[in-house]
């Protein structure tokens, strides 16, 4: 197999920003050469990036490819804390990018460089072994984010699977979407169009109407796509709901879209109907960061709808006794801070199953654990002890799985009013990153042992929950789909939280 760095070489993909910015493989190249000198004269051994969407950020993604330094890609969404972990965690001395909304964690970073701009730290421990290249960090589902360490090879690996089985679509250009700090951006998107010989259009997030982790401008993207003409863009499954409504309003209609992948959380099946019936050619996907983003996909040709697509080539998949989806991991993947222990099988934490024919079902998470519609995995219970550190709020339970952005059932203090329970999830939401807010929130009767809400020891009967306040809940999922789609298309208001 021919590398990313060896199919630059020869020509073929082009990149452009939307902004009269444009590079050739080979131009890309010797930005990155000359940058990855830069680091190497320097003797940084772990660097962050920190970039919009464009071509400063494959630049310095790659820079590091060619001087043997492990990139983290560190999204722009984080909060100072959890850029504060990643510094900390990974004992990073560079920072490619901006400093900027991220003043505290890199407090001690001077700047330094030309073509890119970069920024050296002081020299911390480095834990991250020999051979890694990209440590690689979700949202979490605690307030600490944590790292997967992931060879070169894995992530070549992928591309070039979807490379190979995406070829006979004949795709001349991808639109990167997502944030390219996300994995499946970074490696299913631009990697896998490097390796096609295609060209990525990569504009700022803010022209695609992105704005932090979980809201968008669908009418932005969507002149975003009709201006680029893309064969190929990966959404989410909430932004995959946002373009359809946009479509529709406009009456509108995309011409030489050959492949829109969608992935990152549950996309519903009537969606991808919609989305069919619109002329758009939705097939959805599944994988997770352990496994370099992909692991199945549906595609022309190979589509069932309902699964979550066959097996990829490149990847192994078993159910467990217990209906529990495991991946087979390559050499050389592991979770930062933990020895690596080989290729081995990993449990994904998802119950599903697998056809005769290779095709993979998903039907939930094993553990509590809930997915935005923007693929942001969050813990409940870590929103709801933020809740709970606040006087006016005496029990809270989080609610939000599949959709938009959170919401949460709340018992408010005795004597607290309506206003103080929101104040109280106003002064919640400022510390915690935009994915975890509350959203919208409704008051209930006290969670008791005696009325089957609490076990013994006090934890929440969460099922019992959702069925005693199903009407609660239903009608706060109303409420997020609304604010969802408003006049301003923001998932998360500024305005307070209602009931």
């Amino acid at each position: 197999m021919r590398g990313l760095i060896g199919t630059l070489a020869t020509g073929g993909s082009r990149l452009g920003d939307g902004n009269g910015a444009s590079l050739s493989g080979q131009e890309l190249l010797e930005c990155a050469t000359t940058l990855a000198d830069e680091l190497v004269a320097e003797n940084v051994r772990c660097a962050g990036i920190r970039l919009d969407n464009g071509i400063e950020w494959v630049c310095a993604d790659l820079a590091c490819i060619l001087a043997g330094i492990p990139a983290v890609p560190v999204p722009l969404f984080f909060t100072q804390g959890q850029v504060n972990h990643l510094v900390q965690a990974t004992g990073m001395d560079a920072l490619l990018g901006t400093i900027t909304g991220a003043e505290m964690a890199f407090a001690s970073f001077r700047p330094r460089g030309r073509e890119v701009p970069w920024w050296a730290g002081p020299r911390l421990h480095c834990p991250v072994p020999t051979g890694v290249a990209k440590v690689s960090f979700t949202s979490g589902t605690t307030g600490s984010p944590r790292g997967v360490c992931l060879p070169l090879a894995s992530q070549e690996e992928i591309a070039a699977t979807l490379a190979a089985s995406t070829r006979s679509l004949g795709m001349k250009r991808h639109l990167a979407v997502l944030p390219l700090a996300v994995l499946l951006e970074n490696v299913a998107g631009v990697y896998g169009a490097f390796l096609s010989g295609a060209e990525v259009a990569l504009p700022p997030l803010a022209r695609l109407g992105i704005r932090g982790s979980s809201a968008f401008d669908p009418s932005a993207l969507l002149d975003v796509i009709l201006e680029w003409r893309p064969d190929s863009l990966i959404l989410l499954p909430q932004m995959l709901k946002g373009l359809v409504a946009e479509l529709k309003r406009r009456s509108a209609h995309i011409n030489g879209l050959k492949l829109l992948s969608v992935g990152g959380a549950r996309t519903a099946p009537d969606l991808i109907l919609e989305a069919r019936a619109l002329g758009l050619p939705v097939y959805e996907g599944y994988g997770l960061t352990e496994a370099c983003s992909v692991v199945s996909l549906n595609l022309p040709g190979a589509d069932r709808p309902g699964s979550v697509g066959r097996v990829l080539p490149s990847r192994s998949v078993r159910i467990s006794p217990i209906d529990e989806i495991e991946v087979f991991l390559p050499d050389g993947v592991h979770y930062l801070g933990e020895s690596p222990a080989g290729a081995g099988w990993m449990p994904t934490g998802d119950l599903g199953q697998l056809d005769r024919n290779g095709y993979l079902y998903v039907h939930g998470r094993r553990k509590q654990v809930l997915v935005t519609a923007f693929g942001r995995k969050v813990s409940p219970e870590w929103v709801e002890s933020e809740l709970l550190a606040e006087c006016a709020l005496m029990q809270a339970v989080a609610v939000g799985d599949d959709q938009p952005a959170l919401a949460a059932l709340v018992v408010p203090a005795p004597g607290a009013c309506a206003q103080d329970v929101a104040h109280a999830i106003e002064r919640c939401n400022g510390r915690l990153p935009d994915y975890a807010r509350i959203a919208a929130w409704r008051t209930v009767p006290p969670l008791t042992v005696a009325n089957g809400m609490l076990t013994p020891n006090g934890r929440i009967r969460r099922a019992a929950v959702h069925r005693q306040h199903a009407g609660d809940v239903a009608a706060l999922c109303r409420k997020l789909q609304m604010q969802s789609t408003g006049a301003n298309h923001d998932v998360l208001p500024e305005a307070h939280p209602g009931h």
